[in-house]
C-alpha cells in the first residue's frame, strides 16, 4: 500500500480533483504533506490537504506537487503553486511552474509565466496576484494580474522591486532575487 493510500485509510482522506465541483464551506486551514524534502525549503512539496467547514481533509492536490499555499480573506479561495520534478545538470530538483487558484469547488484560474515561481503574494485582498518567476539562473521578473480576467496589470524587473508597491507582497524566502 503506497503511503496516501495509508493515509487515506487512517484519517479518512477525500482525494478530490481541483477542477470537482463542490463547496465544502470556508476553509478552516491547509498545509502541505510533504513528501519530497530533499530539496531547498522553499520548495518542498506534496499533497494539499485541506480542512473545509463541511468536509475535513480533504486533498485538492494528490499528485505530491503542491506548495506555497495560501488562503485567500473571506476563507472561501485558496491558491498554491504545482511543479515537477526533472533533471537539472544530472541532480533531481524541482520546477513550480503553475500557480492554481481554487474558490467554492472548482480551479477558477491558472497562471503560469514560462519561467519557475520564485514567490507570490495577494494584492488588494486577493483581487490581484502578484508572482515573482525566475530562470534557472535570473533574471528574476515580477508580475501583477487581475485575478478574475487572468490579465496583466504591470510587470517589474527586480531593479524595480522598490519603486512598485505591490511587489512587497512576494515574499522573498530568505534568499536574494536573482538580477
Amino acid at each position: 500500500m503506497n503511503a496516501i493510500a495509508a493515509l487515506c485509510s487512517l484519517v479518512a482522506l477525500s482525494v478530490v480533483s481541483p477542477i470537482q465541483v463542490e463547496d465544502f464551506g470556508a476553509i478552516k486551514s491547509a498545509k502541505i504533506s510533504i513528501v519530497k524534502s530533499s530539496v531547498p525549503k522553499y520548495y518542498q512539496h506534496g499533497n494539499l490537504i485541506v480542512d473545509f467547514a463541511k468536509k475535513k481533509y480533504v486533498n485538492l492536490n494528490s499528485t505530491e506537487t503542491a506548495m506555497d499555499v495560501k488562503i485567500f480573506p473571506g476563507r472561501h479561495t485558496i491558491g498554491w503553486i504545482e511543479g515537477k520534478m526533472d533533471k537539472y545538470r544530472e541532480d533531481d530538483w524541482f520546477f513550480p511552474k503553475t500557480l492554481v487558484i481554487w474558490r467554492n469547488g472548482k480551479v477558477v484560474r491558472k497562471f503560469d509565466p514560462g519561467r519557475f515561481f520564485v514567490g507570490w503574494g495577494l494584492v488588494e485582498s486577493g483581487k490581484k496576484i502578484a508572482v515573482a518567476t525566475a530562470g534557472m539562473h535570473g533574471p528574476t521578473y515580477m508580475f501583477l494580474y487581475d485575478l478574475e480576467s487572468g490579465k496583466e496589470l504591470d510587470h517589474a524587473a527586480n531593479f524595480d522591486r522598490k519603486r512598485k508597491s505591490w511587489v512587497k507582497s512576494i515574499p522573498e524566502h530568505g534568499y536574494a532575487w536573482y538580477n
